[in-house]
C-alpha cells in the first residue's frame, strides 16, 4: 500500500472516530435513555427470537440425526464391508503369489546388474540389445544391401 493511502486511511479512520465520539458525548440524558430502553427491547426479542429458533432447530436435527442413525445401522456397512474383505481374501493372496517380482523373470538379474556395473557400462548393453534386436528384425535383402 503506498503512503498516501495509508495516510489517508489513518485519517478517515481518526475522523470516523472523533464524529462517533462527539455525537455520543452530545447526547442528551433524554435521547439516551430512550436509546438504551430501545436497544434493551431488540436485544431481548433477538434473544426469544434466537431461543425459539434454536429450540425448534434442535428438535429436527435430533430428529434427523435419530433417522441417520437407523438407517446407518439397518445398512451395516462395517458388516458387508468385512464379509467382502473375508471373501476376497484369498484371491488376493492368490494374485500376491502370481504377481511376486521375485518370479519375474530379469528381475533378479537387473538387481544384479544395477549393483554391479557403472550407468555408462549399461548404456552400452542397452545399445548393444537394440543393435542385436534390429538385427535379429531385419531381412536378409537389407543386409546384402541391394534390391533384387
Amino acid at each position: 500500500m503506498s503512503q498516501l493511502k495509508k495516510k489517508a486511511l489513518k485519517m478517515g479512520v481518526l475522523g470516523l472516530v472523533l464524529w462517533g465520539g462527539y455525537t455520543w458525548v452530545n447526547q442528551t440524558p433524554e435521547r439516551a435513555d430512550a436509546t438504551a430502553v430501545m436497544t434493551d427491547n431488540v436485544v431481548e426479542t433477538t434473544l426469544d427470537k434466537t431461543d425459539l429458533a434454536m429450540d425448534k432447530s434442535g428438535e429436527w436435527i435430533d430428529e434427523k440425526t435419530t433417522m441417520v442413525a437407523d438407517v446407518w445401522d439397518r445398512v451395516d456397512i462395517e458388516g458387508k464391508v468385512s464379509a467382502l474383505q473375508d471373501n476376497v481374501k484369498p484371491v488376493g493372496k492368490m494374485i500376491k503369489k502370481k504377481v511376486n517380482p521375485n518370479n519375474i523373470p530379469g528381475v533378479k538379474e537387473a538387481g544384479w546388474l544395477d549393483s554391479k556395473t557403472s550407468f555408462p557400462a549399461m548404456l552400452l548393453l542397452l545399445v548393444a540389445g537394440v543393435v542385436l534386436t534390429l538385427l535379429a528384425v531385419a531381412s536378409p535383402a537389407s543386409l546384402s544391401g541391394g534390391r533384387h
